[in-house]
């Protein structure tokens, strides 16, 4: 590897942290007042699919560092899952 690439390496794993800080947080509390709106059944599948989205970013961190595929694919795919679990299940992240 060479310098450059660790570089980059280390700041898309920062960038990758502060998402996964994100999504506990944010993501967190929408889901739980997802639950609290919708009953135990859909809070349930919210809450697998926060899981998910915690696993994808640990993923993303390996795939990034042991360059298997482009960088391209695990922060696309983090993008969409962030936005499509935004507009689902986290549009309510108040505190309340």
């Amino acid at each position: 590897m060479q310098w450059t690439e660790i570089a980059l390496n280390i700041l898309f794993t920062m960038v990758f942290m502060w998402l996964i800080a994100w999504t506990l947080f944010a993501w967190g509390f929408g889901v739980t007042n997802f639950k609290q709106k919708h009953g135990r059944f859909l809070g349930f599948i919210g809450f697998s699919f926060w899981y998910f989205l915690l696993a994808a970013h640990v993923v993303a961190i390996v795939v990034l560092w042991v360059s298997v595929v482009s960088i391209y694919w695990p922060i696309a795919m983090l993008i969409v899952s962030h936005v499509s679990f935004g507009l689902v299940f986290g549009r309510n992240v108040s505190t309340r």
